[in-house]
């Protein structure tokens, strides 16, 4: 079989609120996930072996989807040379990472129905259980509990600026303070008015992270710049990715190239995407990892 192709998307979220610390370390948060059209790009080919080729700015060590891939690869008897194509900013709170780790986890389900993809999600990372469905959708808990959406008719305007932080996610969340934390109570309303098809765009979207992330002056003058430009701003996950959100198509598409114009960092425009894939190309996708010398996806 030739080189296949499969694609992955990132997302954002409308709405971050952190809800309280909880005693295990982890951080009880509501916040709605959104996909979007800004993907990686994965492509296998025939190979003796199962090996991973994974972007070189990504340490190995950090790189979940390289884990996530060798080690079901290696219980289902996976062979195949796989390659990934990092289009997604890489750390911008736009989930790359763990939409990247949530395929190898669609896959393995795929052609096995005891296959317990959601609890091997949970053990890659809070934000990889969304991409086993991707859409819209509320998350609960750590952002694992989740409960689909309608899929706003929205696009967005999105700029990544250039902001550094070692551990970055796990760095931020040390960093909260109870001033950060709020009941939930916007994000939910937010996912009301989904759930009731309200075409209302809403003024604000939260994000517990803002102050940090804001703290730094290059994030702040981009978030004042594209708020200039498109009259609205808010924070994907824990940054630094900023957004704005909006009804028509032909006005995030003039605002983009506005922002093009003025910001010096890279620019995005997205639209939400609803649930689904391409089945089909995921499926070839298998059956190259499939062609083991026979052997069968266990090995037998």
């Amino acid at each position: 079989m030739n080189r296949v192709t499969v694609r992955v998307p990132a997302k954002l979220n409308l709405g971050l609120e952190v809800l309280r610390r909880r005693d295990d370390g982890y951080h009880d948060l509501a916040t709605i996930f959104q996909a979007i059209d800004l993907y990686d790009e994965f492509t296998v080919e025939p190979a003796d072996e199962l090996e991973y080729r994974g972007d070189p700015r990504i340490p190995p060590d950090i790189d979940i989807a390289r884990r996530a891939f060798l080690e079901i690869g290696s219980e289902r008897s996976w062979t195949g040379r796989i390659t990934v194509h990092k289009q997604i900013p890489i750390a911008g709170g736009l989930g790359g990472g763990s939409s990247d780790a949530a395929l190898a986890l669609r896959l393995a389900a795929l052609d096995d129905s005891h296959f317990d993809a959601l609890t091997r999600a949970r053990a890659f990372g809070a934000d990889v259980p969304f991409f086993l469905h991707g859409g819209t959708a509320l998350g609960r808990g750590i952002g694992d509990r989740l409960e689909p959406l309608p899929t706003p008719a929205w696009w967005f305007v999105i700029v990544v600026p250039e902001l550094r932080i070692e551990r970055k996610t796990a760095t931020l969340f040390s960093r909260l303070t109870p001033d950060d934390f709020s009941s939930g109570g916007r994000v939910e309303a937010l996912a009301a008015r989904l759930r009731s098809g309200s075409p209302e765009l809403p003024a604000e979207l939260p994000n517990a992270f803002a102050r940090q992330v804001f703290s730094y002056p290059r994030a702040a003058a981009l978030s004042d710049l594209l708020r200039d430009v498109t009259g609205r701003v808010a924070l994907s996950g824990a940054g630094p990715s900023l957004f704005s959100w909006h009804a028509a198509a032909d006005e995030a598409q003039q605002l983009a190239r506005d922002l093009r114009e003025r910001a010096s960092a890279p620019v995005y425009l997205a639209r939400a995407l609803g649930q689904g894939g391409d089945e089909r190309a995921l499926g070839a996708f298998l059956r190259v990892l499939k062609a083991s010398g026979g052997r069968g996806t266990n090995g037998q």
